[in-house]
Order: C-alpha cells, then structure tokens, then sequence
C-alpha cells in the first residue's frame, strides 16, 4: 500500500506527492554530485625519528626547508611547535601547488580560530628531494610526542548532518518529511547506502567532521586534524583542527588565505 507523506506548509503544491522510498532515492541522487574523495589518514608510529624525514608526509619530524629559511617564532616570542607535513604525491587530492604542507602551533597561545594568533602554514611549491638541509627544532623534545609516518588511503566522504544544509537543503528537507523526529538517523542511513566513510579522524580534503556544529559554510577544506593518541597530539578534550582555503581578491591580484578552527567535546 502506498503512504504518500504530506507536504510541508510553504511546498510548492503542483509537486505530486511521493512515498518515503521515492523521496530517499530522489535525496541519494541528489547526493551522489556532493560526493568527495579525501585521503585518510594513517599513521605508524616509530621509535625513533628517521634522518629523511623532512622528505616524506608525518608527526613530530623534521619538516622540510628550502635554503634560506629558519625555524619559524611565534608572535608571543616562543618557536613554533612542529605538527605535521604532507608531501604531495599527486594522489591524496591536496592541490599541486602545494609540494609540501606544514602546520605549526603555538601551544603557550592556544589558539582556538582564525583570528587568534599563534598557528601557522607554511607551504612550499618547490621540493628538493636531495637537498640537505636539516634544521632542528629549537623547542625542549616532549617525552609524549612520537614520531610516526603518515600513509593515506582512498574514501568517500559527504557533509555531516550538521553541514549539509549549507550544500543541499533539499536533501535536509526531505530527511524531515520522512522522520520528523529523527531525520539525523535517515541522512546516515543515505550515507551507509552510498558507502561513505563516517566518523574520521584526520583526513586529506573532503568534508569536515564536525564536533561542535557547522561554523564555517562551503570553504574547502585542505586538512581536518583529530586528536592522535599514537602521535602524543591532543587538541583540548578528544577535539580537532581543521585547515581551510580561500581566495581573497584584491587590486593587487588574488591571494590564498588559509583558515583555522579548533573544535572540542
């Protein structure tokens, strides 16, 4: 028997109504477009920190440098602590711009967003894989922090509930009129449908896996960050960094701006 669901106040009455699998497979169409790959991360811890580090994607390393370049200070007067790196391969979806990728924090700052001094990315577009410059971090080594390479792996990757507003409202809508009472449920069985990885941790590109609610729209994002246990990483309570892109115009030409924002539970 069909059970044609009622529309909304405000829908558009000419629309003819449509039972609850036509409405999900008219949102897993408009779902497939949105689709991201990103590049997960995983990571492998070891006892000691390879002398070629500063050539490869890792935690609590060498980062890489090009001649000329010193270890970078922070505004509060302190050097910056060195997270990770991600040498671009060409394969984990980050743009080819950028040969290298490095973030460095502050910790005596703690800086929670974009407009809190005390966080840095550092980019190269150039990357000598010979070259033989190796500058070390002029910061006291924490017991807790290891070294630990960095490999990626392929997944499928969609905004979280908390998101998807900003990139498709109808597909939020349609959730509603199939569960007014648990439309959060509905979105994630459309995801375990599409086979789309939930619940990441660090990752390369896609969507961010929000912990406190969307605060950021329809930027791209470049990296999201979790708390690493093996890398000795921890952002406040079990919370996450998430790195964004945008392109600022202005007379003198176009400028990439990089974004910030740590969440925690």
């Amino acid at each position: 028997m069909r059970e044609d669901l009622p529309a909304p106040i405000g829908r558009d009455k000419k629309e003819p109504p449509m039972n609850a699998n036509e409405l999900r497979e008219k949102a897993l169409s408009m779902l497939l477009p949105l689709i991201r790959y990103a590049g997960e991360m995983t990571l492998s811890p070891k006892d000691t920190t390879p002398g070629d580090s500063r050539f490869c994607s890792h935690f609590n390393g060498h980062p890489y440098f090009n001649p000329g370049k010193q270890w970078p200070m922070a505004p509060s007067g302190k050097p910056y602590d060195f997270i990770f790196q991600v040498v671009n391969d060409g394969t984990i979806g980050l743009p080819q711009k950028y040969a290298v990728f490095q973030f460095f924090y502050d910790w005596h700052s703690d800086p929670w967003d974009t407009n809190t001094e005390g966080w840095l990315v550092k980019t190269y577009r150039d990357f000598d894989p010979t070259s033989d410059i190796m500058i070390e971090s002029p910061l006291t080594k924490d017991a807790d922090r290891k070294y630990c390479d960095i490999a990626f792996h392929s997944i499928r990757m969609l905004p979280d509930w908390d998101s998807i507003e900003s990139y498709s409202p109808k597909v939020m809508d349609i959730c509603e009129r199939i569960s007014e009472y648990n439309p959060r449920e509905v979105y994630n069985q459309l995801m375990k449908e599409l086979k789309i990885t939930t619940d990441v941790e660090s990752c390369c590109g896609g969507y961010p896996q929000w912990i406190q609610g969307d605060n950021i729209g329809e930027q791209k994002m470049l990296f999201q960050i979790g708390s690493e246990k093996q890398a000795g990483i921890y952002w406040g309570d079990a919370g996450r960094v998430y790195l964004f892109s945008s392109v600022k115009k202005s007379k003198k030409g176009k400028k990439t701006v990089f974004h910030f924002v740590m969440q925690c539970h």
